[in-house]
């Protein structure tokens, strides 16, 4: 081959030099970019007020407007994914979708569509306090981390 020929060329130490100089630094810059995180190009939680690892996970509803959870109420739960995808299940429907974070809301979308907004006023480890809104209507959730 052409670059071997030219490698294997014992008068062309300048040639060896200009190469790994030229090359070098690409392989390196490529390497660097390439280990860089995927974080850096997320924007699932664009300055999202609280640490993304609580809100990862499986949350159920407890309380509903300042009551606990109706017992003629199916179990409702919303499980948030790393990859910026959600599900849900119970009394607000069941399906998938995905979802964005900033500052103290959540918005999750389905098909596109905006589906609810979470205004998060508390977010710990185990327990979550936020109002929901869907369409026009508002509930106040507590939730805790399963």
């Amino acid at each position: 081959s052409f670059f071997g020929e030219l490698w294997s060329t014992k008068n062309n130490t300048n040639m060896k030099k200009f190469f790994l100089m030229a090359i070098l630094p690409l392989v390196f810059g490529i390497a660097v970019l390439s280990s860089c995180s995927e974080d850096a190009n997320n924007v699932i939680l664009d300055d999202f007020d609280y640490p993304e690892d609580v809100l990862f996970g499986t949350w159920e509803a407890v309380m509903l407007d300042g009551e606990p959870w109706p017992s003629n109420y199916p179990t409702t739960t919303a499980t948030f994914y790393e990859d910026g995808t959600y599900s849900g299940k119970g009394a607000y429907g069941n399906g998938s979708g995905t979802y964005t974070a900033s500052g103290k809301t959540i918005k999750c979308y389905v098909g596109g569509d905006l589906y609810c907004k979470y205004d998060v006023q508390e977010l710990s480890g185990s327990r979550a306090k936020m109002r929901m809104t869907r369409g026009s209507k508002k509930y106040d959730l507590v939730c805790k981390k399963r």
